[in-house]
């Protein structure tokens, strides 16, 4: 009878355990699957460079690589991304330092620091074992956000230029039309 009612009571607290350990895990409390986040419920797309705009960017060595790590961060699981961001910090560099003259200016050139500053940020937090599923996607938004902010910048250079040569096109014209209706 003793046997009984002791197997009876480790059977009701290992039910018990049991139960209590799938609600922590329903409830989302401290759980091991926090470090493991996939980004692809972010549903990111990356901006569209216009024509002239990915011409000059295909000249820009190293940023075409740049643009497919970018990619791929928001398409893999969050615990395999630390080696690519390791990569991209050493792509930030290089992209910094060499800024082809047809688009180098000073607003653009701010905007890749930005992102540089974004890369390093988000690769220092990779390299942390445990992350927070949040803390997470807002880094990689902010990256996210940055580059998205240097194709807007570098696709407004190239729109101004051409707008700047429509206006040169048309004063260009004014001017001989006021000259040959003045002789």
């Amino acid at each position: 009878m003793k046997l009984s009612v002791a197997l009876l009571f480790f059977l009701v607290v290992f039910v018990s355990c049991k139960s209590d350990q799938q609600s922590q895990n329903q409830t989302g409390t401290s759980t091991p699957s926090d470090t493991v986040v996939t980004s692809k419920t972010n549903a990111w797309q990356a901006p569209q460079f216009s024509t002239k705009a990915r011409e000059a960017v295909n000249a820009w060595k190293n940023f075409r690589e740049f643009e497919n790590s970018i990619s791929y961060l928001n398409q893999v699981e969050i615990k395999n991304i630390s080696s690519e961001t390791k990569r991209m910090t050493e792509i930030s560099d290089t992209l910094l330092m060499y800024i082809p003259k047809a688009i180098n200016s000073s607003p653009i050139a701010s905007r890749m620091r930005v992102l540089k500053t974004r890369v390093y940020l988000f690769d220092e937090l990779a390299s942390r074992h445990t992350v927070k599923k949040e803390v997470v996607k807002n880094y990689l938004n902010e990256m996210n956000t940055a580059y998205t902010n240097l194709v807007l910048k570098i696709n407004e250079k190239f729109e101004k230029e051409e707008i700047d040569a429509m206006t040169k096109t048309q004063q260009n014209l004014q001017t001989s039309k006021q000259q040959n209706d003045s002789i």
